[in-house]
């Protein structure tokens, strides 16, 4: 049986024996060599987690390899987590905002100065979907810090939706910092984004923060504090269904990326059926406006986390074929994703592929969140360096990595 403090390797081995599955069997499965399983097996080389998450799919361990090596679980408190040397925690700013018994309901109730700002944020996420955050930055500072000027001065009639639009401005820059690598300038621009909305009654943001934060600990690693951010926004928003279908999926999400496959097929699921909802209530100035289904992209996603790299991709593939040619961030953050899927799945034609159409994109949009699932997709294609056929494209994408870094 498997027992406590038992080495990653050690596991392995009694889960592969425990299964009647050989190394030759599982290395073929999961495309790595049988010699670096064994070293892996022998404690000579140490695991990755995405080898534990594969290893986990193929011999039905339930996400119990790849925790040996996490250290954040769904199920451990994360009450006043600690981000960057900072304690941050929306759900408490939220709180204390006092909202009236209707929200703002956006930009069809703003007059004036506030329609123009709106008109000018509009344009502001159409340039961020194309471009990289250093283009976008500057200029929605700069109109932030018009807008918090104006609420000062303006009149009373008119300063509810100033603050509502200033919410959204602090919001879509704490989205872009994150896209720059800045992590708590993020939530620190997310928590400025609660605070004025708050002060233009507007709840739908406060929940909204939730599912933000919850995001950023995704991309960190953090599953348990994923789950937990991404549960609260569900609880606060449930008559905002857009909010509520997708704090569902960055629970489900979560739970992926725990390797608790059953509550990620669940709330997926349940995602899916609340963004169906939300469609019915019309479009929303929150969240992507470009993306046909959500919670299919998060699925595919996820699927990756799971071990289950091949089902990821080709539900990838399906979803990026919706996307205009234009979207280029979506494009980019989605396509690499799958390109890494089939290279770990073990098809190089289709990863050479999908990797081979990113390249322009990768170079338009850089991007924190982007840069890291690009290092994974070279040091996948890289086991390959000596194939022919994947040499060109590795060295198209080591050309676009060292860009960005420079």
């Amino acid at each position: 049986m498997s027992e406590p403090g038992r080495s990653f390797g050690a596991e392995l081995r009694w889960r592969r024996l425990l299964a009647d599955v050989s190394l030759a069997e599982l290395a073929r499965r999961i495309h790595y060599t049988k010699g670096h399983l064994s070293k892996v097996e022998n404690g000579i080389r140490p695991p990755t987690v995405e080898l534990a998450r594969l290893a986990d799919a193929v011999l039905g361990a339930d996400g119990r390899l790849a925790a040996l090596l996490e250290p954040g679980r769904p199920d451990r408190s994360t009450e006043g987590a600690v981000w960057g040397g900072i304690t941050v925690d929306t759900a408490e700013i939220a709180a204390g905002l006092t909202f009236p018994a209707r929200r703002a309901s956006g930009p069809a109730e703003s007059q004036g100065i506030a329609a123009e700002f709106v008109a000018v944020l509009d344009q502001l996420r159409r340039l961020g979907r194309r471009t990289g955050p250093g283009t976008v930055l500057p200029i929605l500072e700069g109109h932030l810090r018009a807008l918090t000027g104006l609420i000062k001065t303006v009149d009373p009639a008119e300063r509810g939706g100033l603050l509502w639009v200033a919410g959204r401005f602090a919001e879509y820059a704490g989205w872009m910092v994150q896209e720059a690598g800045d992590d708590v300038g993020a939530l620190a621009w997310t928590r400025r984004a609660v605070q004025l909305a708050g002060e233009g009654g507007d709840r739908e943001m406060a929940a909204h923060a939730l599912v933000r934060e919850a995001l950023i600990a995704l991309y960190r690693g953090d599953p348990a504090r994923t789950v937990d951010l991404a549960r609260r926004a569900v609880e606060r928003s449930w008559d905002l269904p857009r909010v509520r279908a997708s704090a569902l999926a960055r629970q489900a999400q979560g739970h992926a990326l725990g390797g608790d496959e059953r509550a990620f097929r669940d709330l997926i699921a349940r995602a899916g059926d609340t963004y169906a909802e939300a469609a019915d209530a019309g479009p929303s100035p929150l969240g992507s406006a470009v993306l046909r289904r959500p919670e299919r992209l998060a699925e595919g996603w996820s699927l990756y986390d799971l071990g289950r790299p091949g089902e990821g991709a080709a539900l990838l593939r399906t979803e990026l074929a919706a996307i205009p040619a234009g979207e280029r961030r979506t494009l980019a953050r989605y396509g690499i994703r799958c390109a890494l899927q089939f290279a770990q799945d073990g098809d190089l034609p289709a990863a050479r592929e999908h990797a081979e159409a990113l390249v322009a994109d990768l170079r338009a949009v850089d991007s924190a969140t982007i840069r890291h699932d690009l290092r994974r997709l070279i040091t996948t294609l890289g086991r390959h360096r000596n194939d022919r056929r994947v040499r060109p494209v590795l060295a198209e994408l080591r050309l676009v990595q060292h860009a960005q870094l420079a």
